[in-house]
């Protein structure tokens, strides 16, 4: 296509030689038509420059993404399991006697046995065991929520959540909490299970 191009520059300067011939305004349209054809024609070469340019680019990112062995995620922090905090338990929100909520302290650990900020999909399950299982209820939390419940302090570095039960209160002193997390890294997904107390 692109030597198409100046072959119609050709016959359009031709055109113009003729039509200059023949009248002064005929030559002047086709001077300025021809001219307008050239801008048209090196603008044409920059898109395509500019394309070939992000072609290369991109074609230089999938050359090293594919060189890239499996064993970079071990160069990376990631999640190897969680761990939930030992306060987790029921809590009070709302003022009243007795507890109407549970609080979820969720903590990921790296590979360091550090516990990492880390985004992925938390869902949190209450049960009373007691109870033949019952489950008190279910919360679930995405990355844009993670960001909201991360607390890290001199002596605190975790996820922090506050899952209110209702009515849906134990039969005894004790819930079950279950945490299940899937980092968004590796696409892994991780269970926690612990027995707070709910008064």
């Amino acid at each position: 296509m692109m030597r198409a191009a100046p072959i119609a520059l050709v016959v359009l300067g031709l055109l113009c030689l003729a039509g200059c011939l023949a009248s002064n305004d005929a030559c002047d349209v086709l001077a300025a038509s021809l001219v307008a054809r050239e801008a048209d024609l090196d603008a044409a070469q920059r898109d395509l420059e500019a394309l070939r340019e992000t072609v290369d680019a991109q074609a230089q990112q999938i050359k090293t993404l594919q060189e890239l062995d499996d064993t970079r995620l071990d160069r990376l922090f990631h999640v190897e399991l969680i761990r939930l905090g030992r306060f987790t338990g029921g809590i009070d929100t709302d003022d009243q006697p007795g507890h109407d909520a549970v609080k979820v302290y969720l903590m990921p650990v790296d590979q360091y046995g550090s516990v990492i900020k880390t985004a992925g999909d938390v869902t949190i399950d209450l049960f009373d065991l007691p109870a033949g299982g019952t489950r008190l209820g279910s919360f679930s939390f995405g990355p844009v929520d993670l960001s909201d419940h991360w607390r890290t302090g001199p002596l605190i570095r975790h996820f922090s959540f506050i899952c209110p039960v209702g009515d849906a209160r134990p039969s005894g002193s004790e819930v079950t909490v279950r945490v299940t997390f899937t980092e968004y890294l590796t696409g892994k997904t991780f269970t926690a299970q612990t027995v707070g107390p709910f008064q």
